[in-house]
Formats: structure tokens, sequence, C-alpha cells
């Protein structure tokens, strides 16, 4: 993605994480299992932070995840709605 500093040496990245299991996200009706450990996402971008590509995932799976997100973004929502209710459920 050239946005005119090319020349400069400067480059843009998007940093995808998942949904990360801090104070931030507690608000959320996610259960925690499907809440990746802040540890865990911290150390995949680390490991990945030299990455030339322009969107960044701490993990192959979240890569992957992503990917199909924008490709079939409606079906990917109701996917996961489905799955947070079930699990919703199963905590009472």
């Amino acid at each position: 993605m050239n946005i005119g500093y090319e020349d400069s040496g400067i480059t843009f990245h998007i940093m995808h994480p998942p949904l990360t299991d801090t104070k931030s996200s507690s608000p959320f009706p996610i259960p925690k299992e499907f809440k990746a450990s802040s540890e865990k996402v911290g150390k995949g971008f680390i490991k990945n932070i030299d990455s030339k590509k322009f969107i960044i995932t701490p993990s192959f799976a979240d890569k992957i995840s992503v990917r199909f997100s924008y490709a079939f973004s409606l079906p990917m929502g109701k996917i996961l709605v489905k799955m947070t209710k079930k699990a919703t459920v199963d905590l009472k």
C-alpha cells in the first residue's frame, strides 16, 4: 500500500488482534473461553512485528479467522452469535 511514504521507508500495518481477555473486554457478553489470553496475543504480535504484511495477526489461526471474516462477514457473524448464545446458555 503506497500512501506517499514509500520513498522514506515508512510502512503501515493493521494490527488485528482477536477478542482478548482484558478488563476492557469484560463488559462484552462473550464467554471467557472465547477470548484469547493477553499474554499469548502480545507474544504473537512481538513474534510477527517485523512482518512486511499489511495485516498482522498474532497467530496463524487468527490469520485464517480474519480472512474468513472479511470474505464471509455475514455468515461468520451469524456463526459467532450462535456459538456465543450456546456458550452463554451452557454457563448457566
